[in-house]
């Protein structure tokens, strides 16, 4: 029969009971008994655990398709949750989650409504200086939208790019500034035609920084264009999803191994990653359409000219 738990008394009863294993032992919850042995065996691991805080590790890393139908099942994580999370990050957690069980009045109800992958973002936001994870979890909801989410990674490389590069252009008619003045006390020829050349240099310098700013503001504002278009959803807004979460099958590709300048990119049903920035197969058909290329990490990293992108396009629908 069913485990009946309805306080934190029951369930340190309960917790204690069967990390002794004791053959034949019994559980007792509001006058009703169940064999340890037999709950033992529903629960992956349980049957090593030594401890009673061994017992909440084995239910938390229990596939979710386990079940005891009671309270305990509330003590599991989101399978997919926790293949994101260091185990040495979970193994801190699950110390805090059984001193808080522990700490707990015998006498206090257990919550109806209590959610272990809210309260492991609870515990990372405070640990890890307000980082946390963002995702589709067992309450089926999610904060952003992926669509969303690839929009802002690629405005805020555009725009970071542009903001580099009119710093180079500041730095550069600084530079160009001060050879002008050097340029107008010097009167030997040879000093002269060497800083002449030097601001030569400087003055094409220039003319090529501004005419990528103007790339990199024409490519901001296509981008701007295709995301109004795209009616993206507005960001803080939760969606409601009505399917469980399944996980997504990657693939990895390394592209250019011979030239000494590989690069590594993922591929899933929705679209792609290549480092942090995640994009989507419709932002590379815009790209090659308007014949543009995409700056990666703030215009420092990767650029996908119309080369990358069409070898990144050829595994569209392979995944």
């Amino acid at each position: 029969m069913a485990l009946e738990l309805n306080t934190y008394g029951d369930l340190k009863k309960v917790l204690k009971a069967i990390s002794m294993k004791q053959k034949g032992e019994k559980v007792a919850s509001k006058g009703k008994e169940i064999a340890v042995d037999a709950f033992l065996s529903l629960i992956p691991g349980a049957g090593a655990a030594k401890t009673a805080l061994d017992i909440v590790s084995a239910l938390y890393k229990s596939p979710d398709s386990k079940k005891t139908n009671s309270w305990l099942d509330n003590l599991n994580i989101d399978d997919n949750f926790s293949k994101i999370i260091d185990d040495t990050v979970e193994n801190g957690f699950l110390q805090v989650l059984y001193n808080t069980i522990e700490s707990n009045s015998n006498d206090k109800p257990l919550e109806a409504d209590f959610d272990l992958n809210e309260k492991l973002k609870e515990y990372l936001k405070k640990h890890y200086a307000g980082r946390t994870v963002v995702g589709i979890s067992e309450s089926k909801k999610i904060r952003l939208s992926e669509q969303e989410e690839e929009f802002k990674n690629i405005l805020d490389t555009l725009e970071d790019a542009i903001k580099s590069t009119k710093q180079d252009v500041d730095d550069a008619n600084k530079k160009k500034d001060e050879l002008n003045k050097i340029l107008s006390v010097k009167k030997n020829p040879i000093d002269r035609n060497y800083i002449t050349a030097k601001l030569k240099e400087k003055a094409d310098e220039i003319k090529k920084k501004k005419d990528l700013q103007k790339n990199q503001e024409d490519n901001l504002k296509k981008q701007k264009d295709i995301m109004a278009k795209s009616k993206v959803k507005p960001a803080g807004k939760e969606v409601e999803l009505e399917e469980k979460f399944v996980p997504k099958k990657t693939l990895k590709v390394i592209f250019d191994k011979s030239t000494g300048n590989p690069w590594e990119v993922s591929f899933t049903d929705r679209g792609f990653q290549i480092g942090e920035t995640r994009l989507s197969f419709e932002n590379v058909e815009n790209a090659i359409d308007k014949n543009y290329n995409i700056v990666l990490d703030a215009g420092n990293g990767i650029v996908l000219d119309q080369n990358k992108l069409n070898k990144i396009l050829k595994y569209k629908g392979r995944v």
